[in-house]
C-alpha cells in the first residue's frame, strides 16, 4: 500500500470510470481503488484474493 501512496496511478485502469487495479507482490491480493487528485487521497474500493470467487 505504501507503493500506491507514492505512485497512485501505478495500477491499471478498469472498465469502470475512475477505478484502478493493483496486484500486491507478496500475497498477490487484487486491490481495486480510485484516486482523488484534488484531495490527494486514494480510496480502496475492495481487496480480493484471486483464489476466491467474488460474491458480487
Amino acid at each position: 500500500m505504501k507503493l500506491l501512496a507514492a505512485f497512485p496511478t501505478l495500477g491499471r485502469s478498469q472498465d469502470v470510470r475512475g477505478i484502478r487495479k493493483h496486484i500486491t507482490r507478496k500475497y498477490r491480493y487484487i486491490v481495486y481503488y480510485q484516486v482523488d487528485q484534488a484531495a490527494g487521497e486514494i480510496a480502496v474500493v475492495t481487496i480480493q484474493h484471486p483464489a476466491r470467487t467474488p460474491l458480487y
